[in-house]
């Protein structure tokens, strides 16, 4: 089995986006974060249903989010933001929820 292959199921989190961690103004994180929708099973649920006819995810993130959906990953803090990002990243290919 590929490296990559096993780091994107166990850890595909590493394979995202760490703009929030650069953010130094908190007014700025703020305000980003009250603009982001919260993530729920159902939100999870459509997505996967989206990307399964659309594919615009890549391979682990469309595998993480199956995961979330399915509940085999809990829906911590960290996941949720994992979810977040893959959400931003559909609507630009039309996703609306």
């Amino acid at each position: 089995e590929n490296i990559l292959d096993m780091i994107s199921d166990k850890a595909p989190e590493l394979f995202y986006d760490m703009d929030e961690y650069f953010i130094n103004d908190e007014k700025e994180l703020e305000q980003k974060k009250k603009n982001e929708p919260e993530i729920t099973l159902d939100l999870v649920k459509k997505i996967v249903q989206w990307d399964k006819r659309n594919k615009r995810l890549l391979p682990y993130e469309y595998k993480f989010m199956e995961a979330l959906a399915e509940g085999k990953k809990d829906m911590t803090d960290k996941n949720k933001y994992i979810a977040g990002l893959n959400l931003k990243k559909i609507k630009k290919f039309g996703f609306e929820k």
